[in-house]
């Protein structure tokens, strides 16, 4: 094999490891990254603090509600109940009512918004523990298969990249220099396959002079437009 075929194989071997590499480190990334169980976590913790608040509410006002219809009970009975001496006991006891009748119906409507509030987050909670199980098991099963990837990407890397290092060491010296340049300045190809008499990146006509000379296999021939290293096609 010249070292314009091994060099294409090189760049072949080097392009896989590259992408494995960078696929490697994206996964590392995803495997680290649980900001989406973090967000459905915080907001299932939410709702349930939430419900939580309107429910020691709505208990308490409960308790409020049932007081004040106790005392309302017992100054209506003793309005009714006969036992009142004079028009301004009777007087105290009316306004006593109105006073307790009002705030009674003000912690009505309270315990009726707590009420209706805590039906919403009741629901709420219940999406949003749905949601959190739904996350935490497509965590689970992503965390599983980026594992298995991450895997088989270790073992691909590990074989292949004695591969490229032993194409290299066949490689000669000034070979690797010409093509490590080039490896760097033209977005990670250096060795560019002729498609017809087209260079295959570039897509310029390559002079027949320079087919010829690629053809002898003589020396490296490079591409008359973007400095490529040519190779003929299979």
């Amino acid at each position: 094999m010249n070292d314009t075929n091994l060099l294409r194989e090189l760049q072949l071997l080097d392009a896989s490891i590259d992408k494995t590499q960078d696929r490697l480190r994206e996964i590392e990334i995803e495997l680290g990254d649980d900001s989406e169980v973090t967000e459905a976590t915080t907001i299932h913790r939410a709702i349930s603090e939430k419900l939580e608040e309107l429910s020691i509410s709505r208990r308490r006002l409960e308790r409020d509600v049932a007081d004040l219809t106790q005392q309302l009970n017992a100054v209506n009975k003793r309005i009714y109940g006969g036992t009142i001496q004079n028009e301004r006991e009777l007087s105290a006891l009316q306004d006593e009512m109105d006073a307790l009748s009002k705030k009674t119906e003000e912690n009505e409507d309270i315990l009726l918004e707590t009420m209706i509030q805590h039906e919403r987050y009741e629901s709420g909670l219940l999406k949003a523990n749905e949601n959190l199980n739904a996350i935490k098991q497509s965590r689970k099963t992503s965390l599983k298969s980026l594992t298995v990837e991450k895997a088989a990407g270790s073992k691909f890397l590990s074989e292949r990249i004695p591969s490229r290092d032993s194409t290299r060491a066949l490689c000669d010296s000034k070979s690797l220099i010409s093509y490590d340049r080039l490896i760097k300045s033209r977005g990670g190809l250096a060795i560019a396959t002729m498609v017809s008499d087209l260079c295959s990146a570039c897509r310029v006509a390559v002079p027949s002079q320079l087919i010829q000379e690629l053809r002898s296999g003589d020396s490296f021939v490079f591409c008359n437009s973007c400095q490529r290293i040519l190779c003929l096609s299979d």
